[in-house]
């Protein structure tokens, strides 16, 4: 990251994740059902692999086990995520019923834009 103040920001990476901690718990056999399919749709959304991404320790509080999945995560950057990019602007922010645009609490001050998206329905690659 550059420190100059004048210097112009630019895009340098967007990494999309997802928490799947309450499906994993509530269900049965998740790591060889769900868990394929849910991979299967993020990498069709974002066009690359997701990492699966797991736990470091054992929480007891959040009923979670060491090495128990957690989430997945993608990290984009050159050509697919200027792709991603121009595809959340066009098609997928668009779709989002009542948009009203992107809070400014969104933003931090390091520069980060943090947008949760609930429903994915909105995105044309999964089936509803």
């Amino acid at each position: 990251m550059n420190n100059n103040i004048d210097a112009k920001n630019k895009l340098e990476k967007i990494v999309v994740s997802t928490g799947i901690g309450k499906i994993a718990a509530s269900t049965t056999n998740f790591e060889d059902k769900i868990l394929p399919e849910m991979i299967k749709d993020i990498a069709a959304i974002t066009g690359q692999k997701p990492s699966v991404r797991r736990a470091r320790k054992s929480i007891s509080g959040f009923k979670i086990r060491e090495g128990a999945v957690v989430g997945l995560a993608v990290t984009l950057r050159g050509g697919r995520m200027f792709a991603f990019f121009h595809k959340l602007n066009t098609v997928i922010l668009p779709r989002i019923r009542d948009f009203a645009g992107i809070k400014r609490e969104s933003l931090d001050d390091g520069g980060n834009l943090n947008i949760g998206i609930k429903d994915s329905a909105i995105f044309p690659e999964i089936n509803p």
